[in-house]
């Protein structure tokens, strides 16, 4: 899970999106939080593309820990990289 929440949001406190990070990794999730400072409650272009480029580029951290286990990986946790 990759939470975005902007800096300048006067809608939803950036203590919910902090809250919300930290209760998914206590239930074992793996999740990141980026704060576009500039942003307010609203998704824009700039937004947008940081998320697309974060889907593209960041590999889940629970990849790393099964590549770094020593287990043979399934077939469904081969993916192409583009």
């Amino acid at each position: 899970v990759h939470l975005i929440h902007g800096g300048e949001d006067r809608v939803i406190d950036l203590a919910w999106a902090v809250a919300g990070q930290e209760a998914l990794q206590q239930a074992g999730g793996d999740v990141t939080l980026d704060i576009d400072e500039d942003l307010g409650h609203a998704i824009d272009d700039r937004s947008m593309q940081f998320a697309l480029d974060h889907l593209r580029f960041t590999v889940p951290k629970h990849y790393f820990d099964e590549a770094l286990s020593g287990s043979t990986p399934k077939d469904s946790d081969i993916i192409e990289l583009l």
